[in-house]
């Protein structure tokens, strides 16, 4: 029975993101982020280093082991988009084998099979490993660290670094791990793989610092300063917050997610592990005062790396009726049923995303190639593949790629700042949603600086248009 579900699970783990992909010939990734990411990893031999414009270093790159493997890769395969998605179909079957080993370690085979099939088919799983981003192979690195800590492993720490260097999320776990250490009464030398974390991160520390000034990639904090949102009230923090929350655990984590929350209290013996709680806490802490809104960006892609405790706590809960035959049926019944429908309502997001990569965002950056001079300047929030497709110079309007426009946004209210002229100076195009003028201060329609060219198709899950200005000099 074992080996004709192993079959089974290879087969399916194989088959989907081939079945994702299929309508997927051009390789186009889903989201804007993923191009930011495939600039830094075209420019990364070609500068040496972490660049997207070949002057800043450093400077909105989030995720460095991610791009440096994307660049490694791309050695070998000379196509960027490909080395991408061949990253994340392999970080998505790592993702699949680790969650078996992690469990069968701390729990048995039973959970640790089931906790594999439930990976290998979570629909937002699958999307997550094809949509450019790092989140999946995050999530690989998590695992590892978990699994060699509870080995008593020093190789915990090597891959913690690895967490870290891959997203600047991954401190939230080494603090919870050392937490966990300090609430368990360790010995001293338990705490060694730390040191071997900071070793391993020190040259990054170093080179971060020589080239923004910050130990870690300031990404979050120039986001959280952009949109304002440490400024805001408790109140609406906390709706925002919570906004997302609800967005993630009761609409997209899966179908039927209200399976997890009855699952919940049969997952004691994961609770005993309680570093995942003091993770979590410490995560979303700082989500809370920092960019709350964030928790819903991307379809809340902050958040699925929690899928491994929600698939725990359902494999847990699936166990727990093993001995009540007919309850232990039907719930096997919904969880299938359950996969079954996460597979293809992401099957379905995944390819509107693509279409929307297709007819909006490569559509508008091939207007600008084909049809704007090759010295032309575009403004404009979202950087990713305006600049990877059109060629162009880019003025992140956010900061997160040039430094220089944080003067703007930084301890400066909306209603205070005055980005307009340093825009119309420095910059030919505009390209920007309409509802950003409350973070620019500014709207181009009323202003006959601009002249209106026209605007994007809507941008599938936000249901917005890019609007298209020319600045007049």
């Amino acid at each position: 029975m074992k080996r004709i579900f192993l079959i089974f699970l290879i087969i399916i783990s194989l088959s989907l993101p081939l079945i994702y992909l299929s309508q997927n010939k051009e390789l186009f990734l889903v989201y804007d982020d993923s191009y930011i990411t495939l600039t830094f990893a075209k420019n990364f031999f070609k500068y040496k280093g972490l660049t997207f414009d070949g002057k800043y270093y450093n400077e909105g790159a989030t995720s460095p082991l991610h791009i440096f493997l994307i660049a490694f890769l791309d050695l070998f395969f000379h196509n960027l988009p490909l080395s991408n998605i061949l990253l994340g179909i392999f970080s998505y079957f790592l993702l699949i084998f680790l969650t078996y080993k992690y469990y069968k370690l701390i729990f048995d085979e039973k959970i640790a099979l089931i906790s594999s099939f439930l990976t290998a088919t979570t629909g937002l799983i699958i999307f997550d490993a094809l949509s450019g981003l790092e989140t999946i192979l995050f999530i690989d690195f998590i695992l590892l660290t978990l699994y060699f800590f509870e080995k008593k492993s020093f190789l915990f720490g090597i891959f913690l670094a690895l967490t870290i260097y891959t997203r600047p999320d991954g401190i939230f776990l080494g603090i919870a791990l050392f937490v966990y250490f300090i609430l368990k009464r360790s010995k001293i030398k338990e705490f060694f793989p730390f040191i071997i974390s900071f070793l391993i991160l020190l040259p990054f520390f170093i080179n971060n610092y020589k080239n923004t000034n910050s130990f870690l990639p300031q990404t979050g904090i120039v986001k959280a300063h952009f949109f304002d949102e440490i400024n805001l009230p408790i109140r609406t923090k906390l709706q925002f917050f919570f906004d997302g929350l609800k967005l993630f655990y009761y609409q997209l984590l899966y179908p039927f997610s209200f399976l997890f929350f009855i699952f919940l209290p049969f997952a004691k013996r994961l609770y005993e592990k309680y570093y995942h709680l003091i993770f979590i806490f410490f995560f979303y802490l700082s989500y809370l005062i920092l960019f709350p809104g964030s928790t819903g960006h991307y379809w809340c892609r902050y958040q699925h790396i929690f899928y491994p405790f929600v698939i725990g706590v359902i494999s847990l809960g699936i166990k727990n009726f093993s001995k009540k035959r007919k309850i232990f049926y039907f719930l096997l019944f919904l969880i299938i049923l359950n996969q079954f429908l996460s597979i293809i309502d992401n099957y379905h997001r995944y390819n509107n995303s693509l279409l929307a990569t297709k007819e909006v965002l490569y559509d508008m950056s091939n207007y600008f190639k084909e049809k704007t001079d090759k010295n032309s300047v575009i403004a404009t929030h979202d950087v990713g593949a305006l600049k990877y497709f059109s060629e162009r110079e880019i003025l992140d309007l956010v900061g997160l790629t040039n430094p220089e426009m944080r003067r703007f946004y930084k301890n400066i209210r909306r209603n205070e700042r005055d980005i307009k002229d340093y825009v119309i100076k420095n910059a030919n195009y505009l390209v920007m949603f309409d509802f950003f003028k409350i973070f620019l201060n500014f709207s181009p329609k009323d202003d006959t600086n601009f002249i209106y060219l026209g605007r994007t198709k809507s941008l599938f899950g936000l249901n917005q248009f890019y609007e298209i200005y020319g600045i007049l000099k």
